[in-house]
Parts: structure tokens; sequence; C-alpha cells
């Protein structure tokens, strides 16, 4: 969730049922906010205890997977509804494709559907560049649903941006997105036990002393968070273990200071703003993400890349890649405000390095300091990309917020992004087995 936040205060392990305002009192927006957590909390609780894991209702139940293995067993109005997509898009339905059938799902207590049918290869509009899709054939093959939810920003939505107040923005919105998910040729009898992680992936945040002698003089006069202001940092996690080792990002606003694409070429890109002020504008040497939907769904992060160069009069920045080798993502009109392309703006000026390719590398056990007096320290672990932390630094008590979900050696697992993941159909010889779980509603009593 990169809002603008001052913290994220839900915890569920409180069971705190409601909040309650005071007269009198200050609101933040974390108050508003752990209302809502709580509610939404409860509710996914429950359908979680009626439906399980992954459950639908068994007269609209969605996401159906056809292919050329099952057309043919369809009922009348499954393969009218089938024939009538194909089509409309003026495609036909081949071993190396297959078609969602919309309804609603419930996966982890999140509703998710889909209004129409789909081919799998159009999810999330056109696949990025440098996306592996992975399309099942004659061989054996697993799909599942990936479920997440996500911000949403009145840059990537302007519908929610009220026009009255002249391009400020007022509240975000949380969307629960998904991606049908193919794993070729499975190996294992529950494939979806792939997805789980090796080792937890661990950090530890700082930003005072933790000795407790008496002498003044044995304490590090620095020790303590030295910045002007309060933040929500956030720390992201840009390559995982998977490479030689994780690189990270890190942003003292929560990655919120966003800017959107209206058309890009190249290195140069038109944005559609440069900020509000200072604080929230764009500097020569300034480290960017460039992400969009697709790429979100796909990677979970996007293309890091150096400020070289600003047009302030016609809002235009040129970029240096930070894998010069790969380039950058191109936009044509239209094409990236339909894929709500931004660049998002990080804070790790200086910090990059050329093995990082615009992130940091994260070295297990080293001590890696953010800035003014916070230091940040990775455990080995399975670190994936997308991974984050957030930190909130106070000033008054020159310290961050972390010990509250930390173990006993102050390392803490990610606040997110949570993935929940349901079984949708396997392949295996000449036959589509369905996997989903469907449920009846429960019978009518009349008096």
């Amino acid at each position: 969730m990169k809002g603008d936040f001052s913290r994220n205060t839900y915890r569920p392990a409180s069971q705190y049922s409601r909040v309650m305002m005071q007269q009198g009192r200050v609101q933040i927006d974390a108050d508003w906010n752990e209302q809502t957590s709580i509610l939404l909390g409860y509710m996914r609780a429950l359908t979680r205890d009626l439906f399980g894991a992954h459950a639908g209702p068994q007269d609209e139940c969605g996401f159906k997977i056809v292919g050329s293995a099952n057309r043919e067993s369809l009922i009348p109005s499954e393969s009218a509804m089938v024939g009538e997509a194909l089509k409309r898009e003026g495609k036909h339905l081949g071993d190396k494709d297959m078609m969602l059938l919309p309804g609603r799902y419930y996966v982890g207590g999140l509703p998710v559907e889909l209004d129409r049918p789909m081919l799998l290869t159009d999810q999330f509009g056109s696949e990025p560049e440098g996306a592996k899709t992975k399309r099942p054939a004659s061989a054996g093959w697993f799909a599942y649903l990936d479920v997440w939810e996500d911000y949403v920003s009145a840059d990537q939505d302007e519908y929610i941006r009220e026009g009255a107040l002249g391009g400020a923005d007022t509240c975000g919105r949380a969307r629960i997105n998904w991606r049908v998910q193919v794993m070729l040729d499975p190996k294992a009898d529950s494939p979806l036990s792939a997805l789980a992680r090796s080792k937890e992936a661990l950090i530890k945040v700082i930003a005072k002393s933790t000795e407790t002698s008496e002498s003044l003089c044995s304490i590090d006069p620095d020790a303590r968070y030295r910045g002007p202001e309060n933040q929500l940092y956030r720390i992201e996690i840009q390559t995982g273990s998977d490479a030689d080792a994780p690189t990270f990002k890190w942003s003292r606003d929560n990655g919120a200071v966003t800017f959107p694409v209206l058309v890009s070429q190249g290195t140069t890109l038109t944005l559609a703003h440069l900020g509000r002020d200072q604080a929230t504008g764009l500097v020569v040497g300034d480290w960017v993400e460039l992400i969009d939907d697709a790429r979100q769904a796909a990677f979970g992060v996007g293309q890091m890349a150096q400020v070289s160069a600003i047009d302030a009069h016609d809002l235009i920045v040129t970029l240096k890649p930070a894998d010069p080798a790969v380039g950058l993502r191109a936009y044509l009109e239209g094409e990236a405000s339909e894929l709500h392309a931004l660049l998002r703006r990080w804070d790790h000026r200086g910090q990059a390095t050329e093995e990082g390719k615009g992130a940091i590398t994260a070295k297990p056990g080293e001590k890696i300091e953010l800035e003014d007096g916070i230091f940040a320290t990775f455990k080995e672990g399975d670190f994936r990309a997308g991974d984050y932390w957030l930190i909130p630094a106070r000033v008054l008590t020159g310290d961050v917020e972390w010990e509250d979900l930390a173990d006993a050696d102050g390392f803490r697992p990610p606040d997110g992004p949570h993935h929940f993941y349901a079984p949708l159909a396997r392949r295996s010889g000449d036959g589509i087995e369905d996997l989903r779980c469907q449920i009846a509603r429960l019978p009518c009593v009349s008096k």
C-alpha cells in the first residue's frame, strides 16, 4: 500500500472490535484506516470459516478453465459463451491458450470477479516487455489463481481525484487484483506448495542504541533518528534471492511520490506533472521506477532508472536506465493511461551501486544506513521482488516503531504483499480436471 500514510496501526492479534472516536481529540489517518481494516478483517475471516481457503457459488462460480481438451464437454450455455467471445475477438482456442469463464470466487476471504470471458493472454491488457508468458500446451500443466490487494492513487485513476480541488488528491483506494498463473509440467502432487518460501525473509531496523550502560559516554550521540520530520519509511526488495544477492530501494514517504506517464520513447518520457512542490518533485540524480499495471502483475516491481535531465516547461524527463542492455518500456499515446504507467521516486540517491542496477545490494549481516541514523540489517533468507517493510520514524522519540512485531533478535518478516492462491485446473493426459470448490446456496425455508 504505497499511500501517503502516517503509519499502519492494524494488528489482528490485538483483537480490537472497533475504533472509538473521542471528543476534542486529534484525528489522524491511521485511526480511520484501522477501523476499516478491523471490519474487513472480520468479514474475510468469516468468509474463510464458511467457504474455506477458496470456493465459489455453485451457480455463478467463476474462473472455469476452458481449453481445446474440454471445450466439447461444456454445457450449451458455456459453449455458446465461448463461441461468441472467440468470434468477437477474431481468435480461436488452440492447445497453447485457454479461456477463463466469468463468475465469482473467494480466495483467502477476498472476493474476486470476472465479468466476461477472457483469454489467458488478455489478462491486465498487453503483456509487459520481457515477460515470459507461460502458455499451456498438450503436455501437463497446473493453473491457479493468484489474488492480492494493492493501493490505487489518483495518479493511477483520475476518476477518484476531485476536479474542484485544482489537481490536489484526497483519499486513495485499495483494489483486489488477481491473475491466473500456469505451472508447466508440475512435479508435486500439491503444486501450490512450491510457492512457499524456502526460508523466511527477515530484516531488522534500528535508530537508537540498545546499550544499557549508565555511562552517557558509552552511547553514540548519533544513535537516534535525526530526521527533521516524522516519516513512514519503506524498504522494498527490487531483485530477490534468486539473484546473487537481493537488492532493495527505500523511500521516506512510503513510495507515494509518483508521476503519471503520458507518452515515452526510449529514455525520454512526457509526464502529466512534476509534483506539487519541491518535496514531491524530481531533480537530476533521483532514482525512479517505471511501472504499470501489467508489469506490476507480472513482476511485482518496475524498471529502475536515474533522472539525467528535466525539461520543466514541457514536463519531459530523460532517464538513464539502470540496465542499459534491457532498456525502458515505451508507451504510445493513450497506452500509458490505459496501463496506468507512472514513475515512482525512491530516495536512495548515491547509495545504489552498478552491481545493484539502481538498487542497494543487501548483504546478509551488514548494517546499512538509510539516512539520519536509521540502519537496516538483512538476514539470509528467501527474499522476493516486491517484499516490503514499513517503518514509522518519529522526531519526538528519536526512534523508529519496529519492536512490536519483531522477534527476540529484532527481526521481522515483510509487511506484504500478501498473496493468496487457489487451484483452478490441471491437465494430465487428454483431459482437464476442474479443481475449483463449488458451494451450493443454503436452502430457502418458508413458513
